[in-house]
């Protein structure tokens, strides 16, 4: 057992093990729970809470984005129409 997991924390080897298409069902949670949050409101509801996993985790902000520009990658590559879907989603969502 790690550090972290002694203390309670994410386990640093779950979250190397990244599963774009549970990421994108994932996504679509957060943004489902959103969607009746004043847009503005929900921006900086989800820049808050990536700030504040990102220090409970230990984890730079820049390096979560890192992951997430490589999750982006990985999805326009091996699965396209997921993350266009998506993003065709969270346009319709966030208007």
């Amino acid at each position: 057992m790690d550090v972290n997991q002694q203390k309670g924390l994410m386990n640093r080897d779950s979250l190397n093990m990244v599963r774009p298409p549970e990421v994108v069902t994932a996504a679509y949670s957060l943004i489902n729970t959103i969607q009746n949050i004043p847009k503005h409101d929900a921006v900086h509801a989800l820049s808050l809470l990536m700030r504040e996993v990102s220090s409970m985790l230990g984890v730079p902000v820049g390096e979560l984005l890192n992951r997430a520009d490589r999750i982006v990658g990985d999805l326009n590559t091996h699965y396209h129409s997921e993350i266009r879907a998506l993003r065709e989603y969270i346009k319709n969502e966030m208007r």
